[in-house]
């Protein structure tokens, strides 16, 4: 059991801290994933998270795994993903990383996109909004400062409702990808990607 002596949660709230991108957190200050990929995890394992918590009296988090002896990680096969090529489409590639984007914005020209590049949420909303009916899809890392991915796809979305967005996330693998819950036409990736993996995620929301 995990325990804190901070301010509670709402009944209201407690059916919601496990969604995605759920955060009472002021903007730039949480993405809303913790507690989501805490929870996929542990689904993943077979276990169950509860929550037990009173406003004002801070809370408390069960956690519950089934117990394995002698387990032996199964050996996984390496994966191979065939490059697909675009066919001129906009991507907006958004990542706090210089590094990141110079490379990633090399790929994506390699793969056949057009290519908007942005440092954070808040410069790729102000891009979205001045190019919305151009951008055919975005890529988007979820912890940024100033605006997160997840905020950030959210603002996108009001003018654009279809985009289909790429969340990349630097978390763990197997825990970015026990977060399943995620906005309609949207995936979400493990950081550092594969660009053969990459490009076919690109044409499966295309």
């Amino acid at each position: 059991m995990i325990l804190d002596n901070g301010c509670g949660i709402s009944k209201e709230e407690q059916s919601k801290i496990f969604d995605p991108f759920y955060t009472t957190k002021e903007v730039g200050k949480g993405t809303g994933l913790g507690l989501a990929m805490a929870y996929g995890a542990i689904q993943n394992h077979h276990g169950v998270m509860e929550v037990e918590s009173c406003e004002g009296e801070g809370s408390g988090f069960h956690i519950y795994l089934p117990l394995v002896k002698d387990a032996k990680r199964p050996e996984q096969a390496e994966v191979h993903f065939d490059l697909v090529k675009g066919k001129g489409e906009t991507v907006l590639l958004v990542d706090d990383e210089k590094h990141v984007r110079e490379i990633g914005e090399e790929v994506l020209k390699n793969l056949n996109y057009k290519v908007l590049v942005a440092a954070d949420g808040e410069e790729a909303v102000e891009i979205f909004y001045d190019n919305y009916a151009s951008i055919d899809l975005v890529i988007l890392d979820l912890v940024m400062p100033r605006l997160g991915g997840g905020k950030a796809a959210e603002m996108m979305r009001k003018v654009s409702p279809d985009v289909p967005v790429i969340f990349a996330t630097g978390y763990d693998r197997e825990c970015a990808m026990a977060c399943s819950s995620l906005p309609d036409r949207s995936i979400l990736i493990a950081k550092p990607y594969k660009v053969g993996e990459l490009s076919q995620v690109i044409r499966r929301l295309l």
